[in-house]
């Protein structure tokens, strides 16, 4: 990740990292005799990836790294394909991470002959991560496949070292192959076999599997890896916006923050006008929290705090100011329709009649030029989609100590696409510089990981919903009850209007504000509140239903009854296991996410619009 004075006033773009992932028979299964081979065509894939890296870099806007430095393998170490294809990563210079079934100690159980043994410690030593997961000798079965898949999260591409036996055991090569086809995985398989005449024919086919089967495999290969990775056109534009931001510090939510005070009958003052400087408040609370909470292991947390949070700053920080920007537009959307009426009424009835239509035309061009500004700047999407990307960055933050990657969303988002794919193209930009997680998964750390995840996730957000379903509650009712006094008011003084009207028929017909008479100018400015008071009321009434104050409280009580099951369901898990950890973390994980999404589709089309 880039450093220094010039990064800091931009988004800081990630390192860009393809990790290639590896599965494939053991021996003897796999022949000793075609290792040669079986390592010349991982040896030929590999550079070929690293020679596509740096333009899938420049093309998804990320820093750009050249050669096998942009490359990783992650491996899980078994005997054969996984240890050929280690071998020839470190060979080419590129890093290996490794998850393993079972802790380290017990998994070299798996190997016979010390020679293995030798050979599973010196690559575990080379290996810049390692993930011991929490498998059990009962079940190997499982413990192989949960491997496997930490393995298909961590990785970009697959290869995959199989014959044509489709035979699918349980966590075994076809099982993992199936899972990562499935998962939209590019997917190429090394197939050995034993050729009539090894002289004419190469012991080993290389061929794309899925979609692209049939086609050659590396022009099939660049053109998965670049749908994938870096996206169509509109998703290279929306990167590239999002990485020209620069840190904003006006805090335009204050007028929101003001206007809600004084409807819930707060102090309306004391309201910050400049945003805090955000990374070094992030670091400081980052830190703070970790201190406090946190039993993890410390080299956890720096990976954390180094990788993710940085990128989990500015995300948070654009999605707040943009989110203020687009509710103080909208609060004087309403106020410049308000006061346009209201001089209107001036303008027609007094002897201010220029600067009445003057206020006019000045609140109709302030009115018109506000919405296309928004139009054009797109505050409101804007502020959704770094919203998007900042909570999804906050649910790694507790998925990547288990191992795991990036959470998927639905695809359906109310027709709006969710997440947009730029988002999901970054997050996993963000995800590989983070890599996997170095860490050995026993009770004690599964615990202090529920711990964390309790305290500082799920009752911050507990918390965080009850306070927002109270005052959002409070807005609609005030607003429902101060346009319901203003409609009242506008009633009185029509009501009242008509008692003048009657009772001095000739002062009322010649209302002015410059009449002589007392009763002309009462009639005038009566005549005047029976426009201002209905029009201020109807823009009370449209603000109460464009803030949607009532389905957000809904939404937000719902949300704290979600976070109050779950905390009772994770302090019950004491017992728990990396896999039911997981889900846990995962299901919590992805009802926030889903929360947020149904928030995006109710916002979304709620952008400024001229008043009708």
């Amino acid at each position: 990740m880039r450093r220094g004075p010039a990064a800091s006033l931009r988004p800081p773009k990630p390192r860009f990292v393809l990790n290639i992932g590896i599965t494939g028979h053991r021996h003897p299964r796999l022949p000793v005799e075609q290792t040669p081979e079986i390592a010349r065509a991982i040896r030929e894939i590999v550079t070929a990836v690293a020679g596509l890296a740096p333009e899938l870099a420049i093309d998804a806007g990320l820093e750009r790294v050249e050669g096998a430095g942009a490359l990783r393998l992650v491996t899980s170490l078994a005997e054969g394909a996984d240890r050929i294809a280690a071998h020839v990563a470190l060979e080419l210079g590129v890093e290996i991470q490794a998850p393993l079934p079972f802790s380290r100690g017990e998994y070299e159980r798996d190997f016979e002959t010390p020679e293995s043994r030798a050979e599973y410690r010196e690559l575990l030593a080379a290996a810049t991560a390692v993930l011991e997961l929490d498998g059990r000798r009962d079940d190997e079965a499982t413990a192989y496949l949960h491997a496997g898949r930490v393995m298909l999260e961590q990785s970009d591409l697959l290869l995959a070292v199989m014959d044509d036996d489709r035979t699918r055991k349980r966590g075994g090569t076809a099982h993992i192959v199936s899972d990562a086809l499935a998962k939209g995985i590019p997917v190429i398989r090394i197939r050995p076999h034993q050729p009539a005449d090894p002289d004419l024919e190469p012991c080993v086919r290389v061929e794309m599997l899925g979609a692209h089967r049939g086609r050659p495999w590396p022009a099939a290969l660049r053109e998965r890896l670049h749908r994938g990775l870096v996206g169509d056109a509109e998703s290279i534009g929306r990167r590239a916006r999002y990485f020209r931001e620069t840190e904003r510090r006006t805090n335009y939510g204050a007028v929101f923050t003001w206007f809600r005070n004084v409807v819930c009958l707060r102090k309306p003052w004391g309201i910050p006008l400049r945003l805090p400087p955000y990374l070094e408040t992030g670091r400081a609370e980052a830190a703070k929290t970790w201190r406090e909470h946190s039993e993890l292991p410390e080299a956890v947390g720096a990976r954390l705090h180094e990788t993710l949070l940085p990128h989990y700053a500015w995300a948070d920080h654009l999605a707040l100011y943009y989110m203020g920007a687009f509710r103080c537009a909208y609060l004087f959307r309403y106020l410049f329709g308000v006061v346009a009426m209201t001089c209107a009424v001036i303008g027609s009835f007094s002897a201010l009649a220029w600067q009445g239509f003057a206020l006019q035309i000045l609140s109709v061009v302030c009115l018109i030029v506000l919405v296309s500004v928004e139009k054009k700047k797109q505050w409101h999407l804007r502020a959704l989609e770094y919203r998007l990307l900042a909570e999804q960055l906050r649910a790694l933050h507790f998925i990547f100590p288990l191992g795991w990657g990036v959470e998927r969303l639905s695809r359906f988002d109310g027709g709006l696409r969710a997440p947009p794919p730029w988002i999901e193209q970054l997050l996993r930009g963000m995800a590989r510089e983070a890599g996997l997680v170095s860490a050995a998964i026993n009770p004690a750390y599964l615990k202090a990981h529920r711990k964390f995840f309790c305290e500082v996730q799920i009752e911050a957000q507990a918390a965080y919903h009850r306070t927002t379903a109270r005052w959002q509650a409070q807005v609609a009712d005030r607003l429902f009850n101060v346009a319901m006094l203003f409609f009242l008011l506008g009633l009185a003084g029509v009501v009242a209007r008509a008692a003048v009207y009657h009772l001095y028929p000739q002062y009322a017909r010649n209302a002015a504000i410059d009449s002589p008479f007392w009763q002309g100018r009462l009639s005038y400015w009566i005549k005047v509140l029976t426009i201002f008071f209905p029009t201020l009321g109807a823009a009370v009434a449209a603000v109460r239903t464009h803030g949607e104050f009532l389905r957000l409280s809904s939404r937000s009580v719902m949300m704290v009854q979600f976070f109050e099951a779950k905390k009772s369901e994770l302090d019950a898990c004491e017992e728990a296991d990396w896999e039911e950890t997981l889900r846990l973390t995962r299901e919590i994980a992805g009802e926030m996410l889903g929360e947020l999404i149904d928030w995006r589709t109710l916002i979304a089309g709620k952008g400024l619009s001229l008043p009708v």
